[in-house]
């Protein structure tokens, strides 16, 4: 288990710690956050300590603080984990989960059980996705085509895609596919199509080679849709919901007449997996526990709507990832033991029978892809990392004054979209925990004494870039909050608090660009969907009143820290080119900087940021095989290569001139097989 209730909820730590007495499970709490949220490991170590030694602590909570401590060392590549693993077996073997961890870490009788399990790397490249499905013979894959938004099949044999079908490009067309999953005589793939009336459909395909897809269900009401299972006789499909009021639905789409059977409502918040067992009669899904975590617990429903039941109810982060093919067992995934591992419980008609069994230990940050009927489970994880990087050029002569470098940060790997405060004292970015269920903190670390204060988002998905406030209160950035509402956020730098500065039209994304330099508007740009333009806009924060700035088709754009003048990239379609333009925001005649005959990244100009004293733009080019960075001037145009070897995103220049922080690297899926695993279960009966 690596995240609680409490680690979700700083401010009730926070009282706990302050509280006069402290309990073994508040001081449990508090160790916890020392190692997961702050990164420091050897001073968790010594909290777990003393929680063990701590006078009434139950045995369950010593047991956890050992196997958490054991997790600390291992991370520090100690062998004192060791020590740690064999006391819970030595001392507490009445805490049968906790010796069911030692055990698996010890890999003590774990080899000779788990023998034949085998993991493989199955499919990688630049087209792989995950939001799709196995097929049941375990010869093809489902997923998206994001260079077009088609729904595709790889055939896990040959390593071939084919396309099921065909939009054209992007510019000749807005709809995509994306959840899809095969159904159970491998004959037909559902999915979900997000439609020119910006909303999403469910459709039908034939794998072998239809070109004509069926619309199954389209409804006004509907924002989002996916199916994610076939029943076995292929009569029904489940499917997950969002209305337009943002609650959620888990139900059934008939196959015969595109009807909708609703099985449960629910409020915003909905499951990440939905399994038919192999009979028919219960579909499984994880849920949330409350509104304030991410951690999951796992129901069966009956189909026929006569019960649920609570299959695994647990603190740890729990994930549904499929049934075996006979039905005697569910597989989920867990973080209960530090690390992500793969679970199996033994179901009998409804009923639980006795407690999971840990069947892979450290699986990673995986997504289930459904088994195969031979039992080989298919999964998305998530390999490469990023890092927040900071430099030194003077952009004057273009010489590197410091080379790139990392600066201390915490949980590296998974830090993003770094940004300077106004008088350039601190530097903030994202920080993604992945700890089996993603938490997003705010980190604003200070620059001359190296402190970071890390503020928990109340927010379920940060997009586009944030930028301070003039004064430097507060950072403003586009999101979504957890029902589902998209628009520009406030996030208050005491508390963590978010609070909305616009919300937008549901499906429309709003990203900032930038503040007047008396704070008193922010500009923001969004996407008409009747023209296919983005819209540059204005906003008086006091009156609400709006001005429209800009209207063009193309892509990314910046605003002066003066606030004066807008730079954006235009799309020449007649041409096929793009062109850097620059126009003031009071109005006027757009004026051309660089232009460029090749389409592709919107002709190789991105991630624009202007120079604090506004007389050079730098910008992000792609060569064809990897994104340099460029300097502009405004006063002729003239452009040069900047001397930074790490392909880079994510600009952000410091109000020094100098300074620059950026990001470098990313995160990318493989699919992978665990197989061999039915011999271990079968061995348990």
């Amino acid at each position: 288990m690596k995240q609680t209730l409490l680690v979700a909820n700083l401010m009730l730590l926070a009282a706990f710690l302050a509280a006069a007495q402290k309990t073994p499970e508040s001081m449990l709490g508090a160790a916890m956050h020392q190692a997961e949220v702050q990164g420091d490991l050897k001073g968790a170590i010594a909290a777990y300590q003393k929680v063990v030694a701590t006078r009434g602590v139950s045995r369950k909570t010593a047991a956890d603080a050992l196997l958490r401590m054991g997790q600390c060392y291992e991370k520090l590549g100690d062998t004192e984990s060791r020590k740690a693993y064999e006391r819970v077996l030595r001392e507490y073997s009445d805490q049968k989960e906790a010796v069911v961890v030692a055990r698996a870490r010890l890999g003590v009788g774990a080899e000779a059980k788990n023998s034949g399990i085998t993991t493989r790397q199955a499919w990688t490249g630049p087209k792989v996705d995950a939001l799709g499905t196995v097929s049941p013979d375990g010869r093809s894959l489902s997923f998206v085509d994001w260079s077009t938004g088609d729904l595709a099949i790889h055939d896990l044999v040959n390593g071939n895609d084919r396309r099921l079908t065909n939009k054209g490009t992007w510019e000749e067309s807005g709809e995509f596919a994306e959840e899809s999953v095969i159904s159970r005589d491998g004959k037909q793939v559902a999915y979900s199509w997000f439609s020119k009336d910006f909303r999403y459909e469910l459709r039908l395909a034939n794998l072998s080679g239809d070109p004509n897809a069926r619309r199954l269900f389209d409804n006004e009401d509907v924002e989002w849709m996916g199916p994610f299972d076939w029943t076995p006789d292929g009569k029904w499909i489940a499917v997950q919901i969002t209305r337009k009021d943002k609650t959620s639905q888990i139900g059934m789409v008939s196959t015969v007449d595109g009807s909708l059977r609703v099985l449960k409502s629910m409020d915003w918040r909905g499951a990440s997996r939905l399994f038919f067992s192999p009979d028919g009669k219960y579909l499984a899904y994880d849920l949330p526990q409350n509104e304030s975590v991410e951690q999951r617990d796992i129901f069966l429903l009956a189909i026929d709507g006569s019960r649920e039941i609570p299959a695994v109810v647990h603190p740890a982060n729990d994930k549904m990832m499929g049934w075996m093919p006979d039905g005697k067992h569910l597989l989920f995934g867990s973080d209960r033991t530090g690390t992500i591992g793969v679970w199996a419980l033994a179901v009998s008609d409804g009923k639980i029978q006795g407690p999971p069994e840990l069947i892979k230990p450290d699986i990673g940050q995986v997504s289930s892809l459904g088994l195969t009927r031979s039992g080989a489970m298919y999964f998305g994880l998530k390999s490469g990392i990023r890092n927040v990087y900071v430099a030194s050029i003077d952009f004057t002569s273009g010489n590197v004054l410091s080379p790139p470098a990392i600066p201390v940060l915490s949980f590296i790997g998974e830090n993003d979209f770094p940004d300077w405060s106004p008088d350039g004292k601190y530097l903030s970015y994202i920080s993604r925990r992945e700890l089996g269920g993603r938490i997003q903190l705010l980190a604003v670390r200070s620059m001359e004494t190296g402190k970071t204060r890390e503020l928990r988002l109340n927010l379920s998905n940060i997009y586009g870039r944030r930028y301070w406030s003039p004064d430097g209160r507060f950072i403003a950035l586009g999101a979504s909050d957890h029902k589902g509402r998209q628009g520009i956020y406030r996030i208050d730098l005491e508390n963590g608090e978010a609070s909305p500065l616009v919300l937008s039209e549901p499906g429309v994304f709003s990203n900032l660009i930038g503040w007047s330099t008396d704070a008193s508007k922010l500009h923001y740009r969004h996407f008409d969907p009747a023209t296919k333009e983005s819209i540059v806009t204005e906003r008086e924060l006091a009156s609400g009143k709006e001005r429209e700035v800009l209207r063009w088709t193309g892509g990314q754009m910046a605003l002066s820290s003066d606030g004066r003048q807008l730079a954006f990239i235009k799309l020449d379609r007649p041409t096929k080119s793009t062109r850097l333009m620059v126009v003031p925001v009071e109005g006027g005649e757009p004026k051309e900087l660089l232009k460029s005959e090749s389409p592709e990244s919107m002709g190789g100009f991105n991630n624009l940021e202007w120079t604090p004293d506004g007389r050079s733009i730098i910008f992000r080019k792609d060569n064809g095989k990897q994104n340099e960075l460029w300097q502009v001037l405004i006063a002729d145009g003239k452009s040069r290569k900047l001397p930074i070897d790490l392909p880079v995103r994510q600009v952000r220049l410091h109000p020094d001139g100098r300074q620059m922080t950026f990001l470098s690297g990313d995160r990318t899926q493989e699919i992978w097989v665990m197989e061999n695993f039915l011999p271990t279960l079968s061995a348990k009966k």
